[in-house]
């Protein structure tokens, strides 16, 4: 006797369960699993360590602590608040990709011209 086709077009229920097929294991030869660097690497870091931004951001933070020392070396009394607003600036960058980079190249303007005139201005002492 022909069993009859469900209704909804599933097929009849299977007495076996369906075999799965897998893509072989790939098996390394490195102590910890990782396997020889090569292409996948490569990729990573075309991905996330070369980026444009990402070597721009690294600059940032050598640059950085350069024009605080710099900044520093003219504070008097009466340009503490130049100061602050100067090192405050790194505050502005911020944003994704392209907007980080307008950013950082108008940080970089701005913290010149006003390290330009604290190096400019005279030293009064008090």
């Amino acid at each position: 006797m022909d069993r009859a086709r469900p209704l909804h077009g599933r097929p009849a229920l299977r007495t076996e369960p369906r075999r799965r097929h897998l893509p072989p294991l790939r098996i390394s030869r490195h102590p910890r699993g990782r396997g020889r660097r090569g292409d996948d690497d490569l990729q990573t870091a075309l991905q996330f360590g070369y980026a444009h931004v990402r070597r721009e951001e690294r600059a940032l933070l050598e640059e950085y602590p350069r024009l605080v020392r710099a900044a520093l070396a003219h504070l008097t009394p009466d340009n503490a608040t130049a100061v602050e607003e100067l090192v405050r600036l790194v505050d502005g960058i911020r944003g994704y990709e392209d907007i980080k980079l307008a950013r950082l190249a108008d940080f970089r303007d701005q913290a010149r011209g006003a390290l330009g005139a604290l190096e400019s201005a005279p030293a009064t002492t008090s």
